[in-house]
Order: structure tokens, then sequence, then C-alpha cells
């Protein structure tokens, strides 16, 4: 009987662009201090992008992309703590199987939908994100 409880990546997951962007967010926001700190590193990403392209006609974008790239960035610190907390040298499965499966997934989330979510709490003009 063929397993009919694969991870479709192209799929719509609970308005989330994928299941592993709906799940990731999901772990992210439910606790308060991993979710301060998504907020935290996404409203950062867009201010620093708004100074750095203020005057650029693509500006959104930019700050889009630099959201996403931090919010993963801060994930895959997570990641790698959590991997160094509970692997050993002696501990392939952890160190190998575990992290490429993990790292599989994570190339398979919609980091700009989750810092979309995050850039929400900023306000309704992210371009004014410079301004505060």
């Amino acid at each position: 009987m063929p397993n009919t409880n694969t991870i479709n990546e192209h799929a719509e997951y609970n308005g989330w662009d994928n299941y592993l962007t709906w799940v990731v967010n999901l772990w992210i926001s439910d606790e308060p201090d991993t979710d301060q700190a998504a907020f935290e590193v996404v409203e950062s990403a867009y201010r620093a992008a708004a100074i750095m392209h203020a005057h650029h006609p693509r500006m959104i974008v930019a700050q889009r992309a630099a959201a996403a790239d931090a919010l993963r960035n801060l994930v895959e610190q997570w990641r790698d703590t959590i991997g160094e907390e509970y692997s050993g040298a002696s501990n392939p499965l952890v160190t190998g199987l575990f992290a490429d499966l993990i790292t599989g997934a994570l190339d398979l989330v919609d980091w700009r939908d989750i810092a979309e979510h995050y850039r929400q709490r900023i306000g309704d003009d992210p371009t004014s994100a410079a301004d505060d």
C-alpha cells in the first residue's frame, strides 16, 4: 500500500504556502521566547534594508528578502545548537541522517511567507521602518 501521507511542497496548508512553512511557523510562534526572537530578527532586517535601500524602487523586495534570510539564519542557528547538544561524534544519526533531513525540510519552507507574518506586527507600512 503506498504512503499517502507525503509532504507536498507545492500544496497550500492551513493558509500557508505548504505544510513545512505552516509547521515551522507554528513551532516558532507557539513559544514566547522563539516568537519574540523571530519578531526581532525580522524587524531588524526590515529596518536595515529600509536604510540601505531607501531610495531604491525595489526597497520592499529587498526588505522581504533580508527578513526571510534573517529568519532562516535564526532557525538554522537553533538547529545547529540542538545538534551540538544532542550529537556526539559517535552519533551519526544526529549529525548525518537527521541533520540532512532537517536541512532538506528547511529548504522547502517559504521563509518570506513567515517573515511577512512577523512584518505585519511591525506596522502597516514596512517602508517606514527606517523612520522610527
